[in-house]
C-alpha cells in the first residue's frame, strides 16, 4: 500500500471509529474523501465543528506544531498552555490531559512513543496545516507565552547560582528550556516587538528573571555533573537589559532603553558589552545610537551548544 493510501486508511478508520451509531458509521463511510487534500479538509471541518473552546484548543495546538522552532514534547505543550496572563505560577489544575489535547485534532497529530514529541502524522499533513495557519498570529502567541513563562515568580525570586539548581529547574519547569532558547526567535519583526513591548520590558527589567533566562538559554541539558558545573560556570552573568536586547536584535527595545538613558557599553562578567554581543552576531549598527541592531531581517540568536561562551571551558 502506498503511503498516501495508508494515510487515507488511517484517517478513514479514525473518522469511522469516532461515530456513535451504526447509521453514523455508514454515513461516514459513504462520505469519506478519496484524496489526502480532501481528507485533510474534512478533518479541518470536523475540528472547526467542535465546541468553541475545543476548537480553539485544537487550532492553537496545530499552530504551535507548525511554528515551533523545534519539535515540542507533550509535557512542554501542556505546561505552556497552562500559563495564565496574571498568574505567578503554573497551576496544576489548569494543565490539560494529554489525551484530550491530542484528540481535539481528530487524529491528525500524535505524541511519539520514543521521545514524547508531538507532530503531524505525515509531512503532507504538516504542509497542509502550515498553509492554513497564520505565521504572525502563531509566533505572537508562542512569543507571548514564552515571555509570560520566563516572568513567573520562580524565575523572579532568585538567580540560579549552581548547575544543580539549573538542572532541577529545567526538570520541574518543563517549558523553561524552550522558552529561554527561542522566545526572541518568535518575535520576528518590529510590529511583533512593539505589540509585545510591555512584556519584553517586564522580563528585561527584572534582574533575576533576565539572568535566569540567559543562563537557561546557554545551558545544555543532559550533561554529566562535572561537565555541567564547568559549562554553567562558563556562562557570563551580569547582563543588563541592553545586553539581552542586543542578543535578540530588538531594534525598538534598544532605542527605548537608550532613550531612557541606558549605558550602551556596560560589560558583563566576561566583558561582553551589548555592542560586542551584537557585533559577534554580525549585526549592522543603528544610525540612531552607538549600538548594533538590524534594520532588515531578524537574528534567531545563539542557542545552547552554539553559544560562544562554551569555548571558555
Amino acid at each position: 500500500m502506498s503511503p498516501s493510501r495508508f494515510l487515507l486508511a488511517k484517517l478513514f478508520a479514525d473518522r469511522v471509529l469516532e461515530q456513535q451509531t451504526l447509521r453514523q458509521m455508514r454515513k461516514a463511510v459513504e462520505s469519506f474523501p478519496d484524496s489526502l487534500e480532501a481528507a485533510y479538509n474534512s478533518t479541518l471541518q470536523r475540528i472547526d465543528a467542535q465546541p468553541k473552546a475545543r476548537k480553539s484548543l485544537a487550532r492553537r495546538l496545530l499552530s504551535w506544531i507548525t511554528r515551533s522552532m523545534r519539535r515540542l514534547r507533550i509535557e512542554e505543550i501542556i505546561e505552556a498552555f497552562a500559563v495564565e496572563e496574571d498568574a505567578d505560577t503554573v497551576a496544576e489544575d489548569n494543565k490539560l490531559d494529554a489525551g484530550r489535547l491530542l484528540s481535539s485534532c481528530h487524529g491528525i497529530v500524535f505524541a511519539s512513543k520514543d521521545d514524547g514529541t508531538v507532530g503531524f502524522i505525515h509531512t503532507t499533513a504538516y504542509e497542509f496545516f502550515a498553509k492554513i495557519s497564520s505565521d504572525a498570529d502563531a509566533n505572537a502567541d508562542i512569543g507571548r507565552t514564552c515571555l509570560l513563562y520566563l516572568s513567573l515568580k520562580p524565575f523572579r525570586s532568585e538567580i540560579f547560582s549552581t548547575a544543580q539548581q539549573m538542572v532541577r529547574n529545567l526538570e520541574v519547569m518543563p517549558f523553561l528550556g524552550y522558552a529561554a532558547s527561542y522566545w526572541g526567535s518568535h518575535i520576528q519583526n518590529k510590529e511583533a516587538e512593539i505589540a509585545l513591548q510591555s512584556r519584553i520590558m517586564v522580563l528585561l527589567r527584572d534582574g533575576c528573571a533576565r539572568s535566569n533566562a540567559f543562563q537557561a538559554l546557554n545551558f545544555p541539558k543532559g550533561l554529566q555533573d562535572d561537565l555541567a558545573d564547568a559549562v554553567f560556570s562558563s556562562i557570563p552573568t551580569g547582563q543588563e537589559p541592553l545586553h539581552i536586547s542586543a542578543f535578540w536584535n530588538f531594534e525598538n527595545t534598544t532605542l527605548l532603553l537608550v532613550q531612557e538613558g541606558a549605558d550602551t557599553s556596560p560589560p558583563d562578567s566576561q566583558n561582553w558589552t551589548p555592542s560586542s554581543l551584537g557585533l559577534f552576531k554580525g549585526q549592522p549598527r543603528c544610525g540612531n545610537c552607538s549600538y548594533t541592531i538590524s534594520r532588515s531581517g531578524r537574528c534567531r540568536g545563539l542557542t545552547r551548544l552554539d553559544s560562544p561562551f562554551l569555548g571558555c571551558i
